[in-house]
């Protein structure tokens, strides 16, 4: 994911299986970063939490849950028992007929429903949404993806701004960092302190996007703190829990 012209290491958590044609594409930059990242998290959440059939039975509610129209019996619910034991999926019983006939319906969750549309649309910081960001791993994840998010933000700003592009600008920044110092703070206070903390110095307002390449150092450096207290952390995947 992460090339070794650019110091990628051959690791798991750097590698991920494509096709040439795709290959092709990310080297190119039509596949994005943020979208890879959202497909190893998947795949790596998913096949640690199910197995093959539970995955492929996601996938397939996908399909039905809008149409509503997938009636099973009692034994045919307990196929999708890891799926409703994880809040992907629920079921409910449609008719009981002296219980001699007894059939249900099971459809996706919203839980289910945006993990789907997160992993078809590449979008990582949805996929944070769904999988959550209580665990370290999970917040590495979200921070990393919110780094990335602001990289072209940066990149124009540091080609020049004029006239009201620095208020432009600014309101931007402040969009992208208020939800996660809220994040931050909700995780642990002293890593909200550090994404927050500009010392003793104040703002001259004299260079457009100051602000900016401030919050971006200060990110840098609660991920580097999250990285330094879990060595060798990798993709983890999520837990039925």
């Amino acid at each position: 994911m992460v090339e070794v012209q650019e110091g990628g290491k051959n690791t798991l958590a750097n590698l991920i299986a494509l096709c040439p044609t795709c290959h092709a594409l990310y080297t190119r930059g039509i596949i994005t970063k943020d979208a890879i990242y959202t497909y190893k998290s998947v795949l790596v959440s998913l096949n640690a939490a199910f197995d093959r059939e539970g995955i492929d039975n996601l996938l397939f509610l996908g399909i039905t849950s809008p149409r509503q129209d997938l009636i099973i019996s009692g034994d045919g619910v307990l196929r999708f028992a890891p799926l409703i034991a994880a809040g992907y999926a629920q079921y409910r019983q449609l008719v009981n007929n002296a219980d001699t006939l007894v059939t249900y319906i099971v459809t996706l969750t919203g839980k289910g429903t945006s993990l789907i549309d997160a992993w078809r649309s590449g979008n990582r910081s949805d996929l944070a949404e769904v999988i959550g960001t209580a665990t370290r791993e999970g917040l590495l994840d979200y921070l990393r993806a919110q780094r990335d998010t602001a990289a072209p933000l940066a990149k124009w700003i540091a080609g020049g701004l004029t006239g009201t592009e620095y208020q432009d600008a600014r309101a931007m920044g402040d969009e992208w960092a208020k939800p996660i110092f809220q994040r931050l703070l909700a995780y642990d206070q002293e890593l909200a302190r550090t994404f927050n903390d500009d010392g003793c110095e104040r703002y001259t307002s004299t260079r457009p996007g100051e602000y900016l390449e401030r919050r971006l150092e200060q990110l840098d450096k609660v991920i580097q703190e999250l990285e330094q207290s879990s060595p060798g952390l990798a993709l983890h995947a999520c837990t039925r829990a």
